[in-house]
């Protein structure tokens, strides 16, 4: 009888650890265990994309409209980066940079490639938006062309910029509006090369935002209300106010004021950002630690509540306004920022911890344990905290020894926690959380963009 093959000798075929409750366990070398578990994703990915004439997209559930009613269905997802092609495209981008496995670079272009020839399918209200348009779109095949060393992609990329300035304003907030495009536009051009009216365009949108911002004594917010209080809830408007956090609030559009102060050095900019930074100071709470969701409760499944929720993730709530501030103070150096930061870091930590909430039992990037970590992957870095660090690797293993050494689906952002490949809400996101925690400074975070550190 042969020998039997020492397993060790290769970190893929390495006997894995004992389960976590043995005092005794041996675990792998992590950034090669986390990179193993992101291939292992794209590899998933990689089996259920779609394939026609040499583009692919993907399939699975959804919240869509049906014959005018909201309801989960499945469908082909579009060429966004929040759940379309754009965004499982550029994690693969990433992940082909970092391995070199060629079906991970084929299948990225040509989920990339998909999303640049059906752009014209989003929405024309949608389209300045970083998470749900052309911006992102440009954005992500921009960054998959630098990752790959792919050229290609940069002309068509840049071709959905040609009109921004004439696309539609209406939308107004980080992930589906105005706000988001914001960054997006400075990031295309200090980082991809992009032409250098796109700094005068992002201000034309800063502008827009500024004259359309409800301005009160709480300071500077968007959405419905005038004075951003709601002081007369009815049965058609009852949310508590103009909404705070990164995705739909005041955090996120202060952090685009925030990036265009930092390309400009325009006062108006800066004061912009303070303003809707101090409108989110006026909803936090002391007792819970947290800046209070001031969505309508029947959006949230609680129709008969009378008081604002929390929320501990990237969308709404303390993960996503860490972000801002960690931000704010490399920025504007203000110290409330850094110490706003440290206890929103505090509260978004302790959401990775067992629990009821959404973003405690999955692990994607949007509302999951996975975007959680990412304010202690960058605050790592910007504040010198290396636990933090330890930190969202500890988490990082606790889902490789939990679900990838068990073959078990991960648990993503859907009603179901069914798994689906999108970046934000699905596996593309998961996968990119362990590209992030394999090696930080070499992947760049999808959560907040920011220029490279060295700028």
């Amino acid at each position: 009888m042969s020998a039997q093959p020492d397993l060790s000798a290769h970190p893929r075929l390495a006997p894995w650890p004992a389960p976590a409750n043995d005092p005794g366990r041996r675990r792998p070398d992590a950034p090669q265990a986390f990179l193993d578990t992101a291939a292992s994703i794209g590899g998933k990915l990689c089996r259920d994309a779609l394939w026609a004439d040499g583009r692919c997209a993907w399939f699975g559930e959804w919240v869509g409209n049906v014959g005018g009613q909201v309801r989960d269905c499945h469908l082909v997802f579009g060429p966004d980066l929040y759940v379309g092609s754009t965004g499982v495209g550029l994690f693969l981008a990433h992940l082909a940079a970092r391995t070199g496995e060629r079906i991970f670079r084929r299948t990225a272009l040509a989920a990339l490639w998909r999303s640049l020839e059906t752009a014209d399918s989003v929405p024309p209200n949608l389209r300045l938006s970083l998470f749900n348009g052309w911006t992102g779109i440009a954005l992500g095949g921009l960054s998959a062309a630098k990752a790959l060393g792919e050229d290609a992609l940069r002309e068509p990329s840049l071709a959905l910029l040609d009109g921004v300035e004439s696309l539609g304003r209406d939308e107004w907030d980080v992930l589906t509006g105005a706000a988001g495009a914001i960054p997006a536009l400075l990031r295309i051009h200090d980082t991809h090369g992009g032409p250098a009216n796109l700094v005068e365009k992002a201000a034309d949108v800063g502008d827009h935002l500024l004259r359309t911002a409800a301005k009160s004594d709480e300071g500077l917010s968007w959405g419905t209300f005038p004075t951003g209080v709601n002081r007369e809830r009815n049965e058609t408007s009852r949310a508590f106010g103009n909404l705070t956090g990164f995705s739909h609030g005041a955090g996120g559009v202060g952090w685009a004021f925030t990036e265009l102060y930092a390309a400009t050095g325009e006062k108006r900019f800066r004061e912009a950002a303070e303003e809707a930074f101090r409108y989110e100071r006026h909803w936090y709470s002391e007792e819970h630690e947290n800046w209070l969701d001031l969505r309508d409760p029947a959006e949230l499944g609680t129709p008969e509540a009378t008081e604002p929720s929390r929320m501990r993730g990237w969308c709404h709530g303390s993960t996503g306004i860490a972000l801002t501030r960690i931000r704010a103070w490399e920025v504007l150096g203000e110290e409330v920022y850094r110490e706003e930061a440290e206890t929103a870091v505090a509260t978004s930590r302790s959401a990775l911890e067992p629990g009821p909430e959404l973003s405690q039992g999955n692990y994607c990037l949007c509302h999951g344990r996975g975007g959680n970590c990412e304010p202690l992957l960058y605050g790592a870095a910007a504040f010198d905290r290396p636990e933090w660090r330890k930190a969202a690797e500890e988490v990082g293993w606790q889902g490789v020894e939990e679900f990838e050494a068990m073959k078990l689906p991960w648990p993503c952002g859907t009603r179901r926690n069914a798994e689906i490949p999108a970046l934000f809400v699905g596996l593309s996101g998961i996968g990119y959380f362990y590209l992030r925690l394999a090696d930080p400074e070499a992947t760049p975070s999808v959560l907040i963009f920011t220029p490279p550190r060295e700028s």
